[in-house]
């Protein structure tokens, strides 16, 4: 490579030596250069990358001409530029030429003489070179894209720092970041820094079912985009704008769900994956009209519920006329809807169907026949006896507690009854056996004979006994 441009240049200086002495005989002019170029900005700082090129006159005759554009190096500098004139007449050589550099909207040029001054030529430009700054609001550099005045792109490095060239005057810096769409004006009036503060924020998204299990679902986040890992989380950084729309799929199902970073670094989005239950059906007929009652809950601690989104509970039926109708049932109580089915009096059975979707639109549904029953002739569906005085629901089910009551009151009165004949019939027990014992003791004392009661009295001596008549004959009877 050397020889070859040794040779060029041997050559070179050949025919500038033959074209001067030509010049000589004939009366004629002409000049030939090697023209290297070094670009610094207004500091005296090598600039690289500047673009340089040289005009100049070939001859009188022919004008000017320009040479290719070369590309400063790293200190400045260009490959040399070959520069040849010649005239046939001395006095109208021109020996000037004119070096341009250019960089970006900087541009400056300056007029050089062939064999006055010193190598390599050297023009300026009106740049300053500002270094950019990039940290997150924790105070950590970020690599990012930067675009200055919408059209000069530059990267950050690791430590978050980037420099520039620019013209003295008003510029803007854009961070391409993400989605952030942030432009910072500043004003170069030599060597500066601009410091630059992205807000950029962190996100937790956890993805659960209705029960609080864990679910593997795609999660977006702005403008990116991770899969909840198998504890149900998905983790973002460097959101640029606190008011992200989280976006989650999970097979069949789809949620969208704002969030605001400012207030709150973390989101839970639940799937309903499991329909509601529907227990405890009861129909109860009311003349034309079939009431409709059933249990219908939507289980689950994170459960969507039966209000709101695509929740409804409904009643299907067919009619006389053979089309499906559907009317609402309505929450009457805890997990308890009803429904009423009016009827034409033209069908023997109904058949209903008890539908409930939850707010996440998983549906459930539970089929039934009903027969209709016919009237006994005092007017009572099934035989039933009216009652002497119809009462209401309610004041039903206050008398029918009160046979328990009259029940559980005998069952009290029976064993008090009961427990009181048996302390009674324990205490007679003691008092004839304490009677019993007192007359023993009187026996035993009163009761005794004396000695004079033992004794035989003495009869008195007037008093004799007599021994007893004997019989009389019957003959002295009859005399």
């Amino acid at each position: 490579m050397k020889k070859i441009v040794l040779s060029a240049m041997f050559l070179f200086l050949a025919i500038s030596a033959i074209s001067f002495a030509a010049d000589e005989e004939y009366g004629g002019g002409g000049w030939a250069e090697y023209v290297s170029v070094q670009v610094l900005d207004s500091l005296g700082i090598p600039i690289e990358g500047a673009q340089v090129n040289i005009t100049w006159e070939i001859t009188d005759a022919r004008g000017y001409a320009t040479t290719k554009t070369l590309i400063t190096d790293s200190v400045g500098k260009t490959g040399s530029f070959m520069l040849t004139n010649q005239e046939y007449n001395a006095e109208d050589t021109n020996y000037d030429y004119i070096v341009n550099a250019r960089y970006n909207d900087a541009y400056a040029n300056k007029t050089f003489t062939y064999g006055k001054g010193s190598a390599p030529r050297t023009v300026f430009l009106p740049l300053s070179t500002i270094t950019f700054r990039i940290r997150d609001g924790a105070g950590l550099p970020v690599q990012v894209e930067l675009v200055v005045d919408k059209k000069y792109s530059m990267h950050t490095n690791a430590n978050g720092i980037a420099t520039m060239l620019l013209a003295n005057g008003t510029h803007s810096v854009q961070p391409y970041y993400m989605d952030m769409q942030d432009t910072t004006d500043f004003i170069v009036k030599g060597l500066q820094t601009v410091d630059l503060t992205m807000n950029l924020y962190a996100l937790a998204v956890r993805v659960i079912d209705d029960e609080g299990n864990p679910i593997a679902a795609q999660v977006y986040a702005g403008t990116q985009t991770q899969k909840s890992i198998d504890d149900g989380w998905a983790y973002f950084k460097n959101i640029t704008n606190p008011q992200v729309v989280v976006k989650t799929s999970y097979g069949r199902y789809a949620k969208t769900v704002p969030v605001d970073l400012d207030a709150d670094d973390e989101a839970i989005v639940v799937f309903d994956t499991h329909p509601p239950e529907i227990e405890s059906i009861q129909p109860q007929w009311q003349e034309k009209n079939l009431q409709v009652r059933a249990i219908i809950e939507d289980k689950g601690a994170y459960a969507s519920g039966l209000r709101g989104g695509n929740a409804s509970v409904e009643l299907y039926y067919m009619g006389s006329d053979r089309v499906q109708k559907k009317v609402p049932m309505y929450s009457v109580g805890y997990k308890l809807y009803e429904g009423l089915i009016e009827t034409d009096g033209q069908v023997q059975t109904i058949r209903y169907t008890v539908q409930a979707s939850d707010a996440d639109g998983n549906t459930a549904s539970n089929s039934e026949t009903f027969v209709i029953p016919t009237a006994n002739p005092s007017g009572f569906v099934g035989g039933a006896t009216p009652p002497a005085n119809p009462v209401s629901e309610q004041n039903s089910a206050d008398w029918a507690i009160i046979p328990v009551i009259v029940f559980v009151i005998a069952i009290v009165a029976v064993i008090g009854y009961y427990y009181y004949k048996m302390r009674m019939a324990a205490q007679m027990d003691a008092e004839e056996a304490m009677q019993a014992e007192e007359k023993k003791k009187e026996y035993s004392y009163s009761e005794k004979p004396s000695m004079s009661e033992l004794v035989p009295k003495k009869q008195d001596s007037d008093m004799q006994i007599k021994p007893p008549s004997p019989p009389k004959s019957p003959k002295l009877e009859e005399k």
